[in-house]
């Protein structure tokens, strides 16, 4: 009988099939979207790795440059007696010589502890004690060794610095400082890793540089405050991002409508604070709209193969119950024939069974009858003789007698096998072993010869 489909199940079906494509698509998104942050995180590490060799090159090479105008002996003599005109010439035809094959944005001599005695090209700036701000001048001036730092200079410029100390017999006179653009690393760090970047100083390092204001470039998160971009759509995203610069683990978050990675990077002064703070970005806009592409999609081909399946299912469940109960009926009629026959085998082999006994009973009872009559007959005769027994019918009739008596025990031992062979009887009798008994025997034997008293004949 067929029966009509309820719409109430069929509707279940249908929002079955959207549960279980909404977790197949958020399980693809899920896993898509992970392997690209880690992909992300990845850039980030390699990111990090370039930059930080990057500086020390630079390191490398303002040392090295800086090594090469300590043994410029007219200049360090002019240096050494202040002529600070004549210092200047020589300083600014050095600098223009190799600014631009090695990326020099300063050369610069220092007087203890922190007066900027000359800067190439900017002769404006002599006499300036900058003691408040160049902290790494200072210290080189008090230990009276060199050192490589990154640090915020006047008007918060960040340079990646060399200063190298000038002796004159064994006397401190001063240092050389060379400086190198703290964009450098980072852009070749970007592009060999499609990432951009932003950076920034602390507000207190920020107050101590006395850095100028600009409100289109400059944005503040936290305690830091950022002022140097990799182009304008960092600048833009940076602006929008809600991040805090302090957290020491990777972000994703939105940006108006982007989807961005962000990760900030500590640069820290010669004493180990980290007063330069450089913000990772990466754009993850077109990946993260990929993987909601993709998980749509198989939303979208989950649902309707399941809604497909469940619905016909659902609809064919009559003529899928009528072949499964066809089925079923057949085997189980096929069974019940299979019991029959076995119950008929059963019978007849019971019948054997009982006509086997029954033809044993009349057998034993056909062959012993007459035996008993016959026997008792000649047992009657022989008495009716009486005599000798030597007579010669008195010997036949006892050797008929005898026969007769052994015929009687042939039988009776033969019904008897013939008992225990049908199962009729049930023996309980152990098997007897002959090897057993006689070492029984031999055992009895030995122990009565023990005693003189008895004797035992074997």
């Amino acid at each position: 009988m067929k029966t009509k489909s309820n719409p109430w199940v069929i509707t279940g079906l249908i929002l079955l099939s959207l549960l279980v494509a909404s977790f197949i698509a958020i399980s693809a998104y899920k896993t898509r979207t992970d392997h690209i942050v880690e992909l992300a995180e990845s850039n980030f590490k390699k990111f990090e790795v370039i930059f930080e060799e990057l500086v020390k090159s630079r390191f490398r090479a303002m040392a090295l440059g800086a090594d090469v105008l300590l043994h410029d002996e007219e200049l360090i003599k002019f240096f050494e007696e202040r002529d600070r005109k004549k210092v200047g010439k020589n300083l600014d035809e050095f600098y223009e010589s190799i600014r631009e094959r090695h990326d020099l944005t300063q050369i610069s001599l220092y007087t203890p502890p922190a007066i900027l005695f000359y800067r190439a090209h900017q002769p404006e700036l002599a006499q300036m004690d900058m003691s408040k701000i160049r902290h790494a001048v200072v210290e080189v001036s008090k230990k009276q060794q060199r050192l490589m730092a990154v640090e915020t200079g006047a008007g918060g410029v960040v340079g990646i610095r060399a200063l190298v100390p000038v002796f004159k017999d064994e006397e401190f006179q001063g240092l050389i400082e060379f400086v190198t653009s703290f964009h450098f690393p980072l852009e070749e760090a970007a592009d060999r890793t499609g990432m951009s970047w932003a950076f920034g100083i602390t507000k207190s390092v920020w107050e101590n540089v006395e850095r100028p204001n600009n409100d289109k470039t400059d944005i503040k998160k936290g305690e830091d405050i950022y002022f140097e971009y990799s182009d304008n759509v960092t600048q833009d995203t940076i602006r929008k991002a809600d991040f805090d610069p302090r957290n020491t683990k990777f972000i994703i978050t939105d940006a108006g409508e982007k989807k961005i990675f962000l990760h900030t990077l500590k640069v820290p002064s010669f004493n180990g604070e980290p007063v330069v703070t450089v913000v990772v970005v990466g754009d993850l806009t077109s990946q993260f709209a990929s993987a909601m592409m993709d998980a749509w999609t198989r939303f979208a081909i989950a649902f309707l193969v399941l809604s497909l399946l469940f619905v016909i299912g659902y609809v064919k469940l009559d003529s899928i119950r009528a072949g499964m109960m066809g089925s079923f009926g057949a085997q189980r009629q096929q069974m019940e024939t299979q019991i029959a026959l076995g119950l008929v085998a059963i019978e007849k082999v019971k019948e054997l069974d009982a006509f086997k006994r029954s033809f044993f009973a009349l057998l034993m009872s056909s062959i012993s009858e007459p035996l008993i009559s016959i026997t008792g007959q000649l047992k009657a005769a022989a008495r009716m003789l009486g005599g000798s027994v030597s007579s010669a019918p008195q010997q036949h009739l006892a050797f008929a007698l005898a026969e007769s008596d052994n015929l009687l025990r042939l039988v009776a031992d033969y019904e008897q096998i013939e008992v225990f062979r049908q199962g009729l009887v049930k023996s309980t009798s152990s098997l007897m072993s002959i090897a057993t008994s006689i070492d029984r025997m031999q055992a009895n034997v030995a122990l009565y010869q023990r005693f003189p008293q008895f004797h035992v004949k074997t």
